[in-house]
């Protein structure tokens, strides 16, 4: 996939993916925002990044037989979970499964 507009660096940008490098961009927004800020929400983008990146790596080294259909997945799998971070962030209801995430993060350790 060609890479187009893509992730600008702000929030309310955040799920303005459409590439693989743009997700990963995104995540690593997330980690350095809640390294900064303290908050373990963090975390989790942390280890998604981290896999993104592997996925990343053997899409650019040819390892899927349809690298636009793996990039896609990519993509659309993200953008969820994107949606569901800026939603918690702007105080907006999430799924269950998401407000259960959030809500451990900010527990104390």
């Amino acid at each position: 996939m060609a890479r187009t507009s893509g992730y600008h660096g702000r929030i309310d940008h955040l799920t303005d993916v459409h590439t693989i490098d743009d997700v990963v961009d995104a995540l690593t927004w997330i980690v350095d925002d809640a390294r900064e800020r303290g908050d373990r929400l963090g975390l989790f983008a942390a280890l998604y990044r981290r896999t993104t990146l592997r996925v990343r790596e053997a899409h650019h080294s040819g390892s899927f037989d349809d690298p636009d259909w793996v990039e896609h997945l990519d993509v659309v799998f993200a953008v969820r979970y994107l949606e569901a971070y800026v939603a918690h962030r702007s105080g907006a209801p999430t799924t269950a499964a998401w407000t259960h995430a959030f809500a451990r993060a900010a527990e104390p350790q």
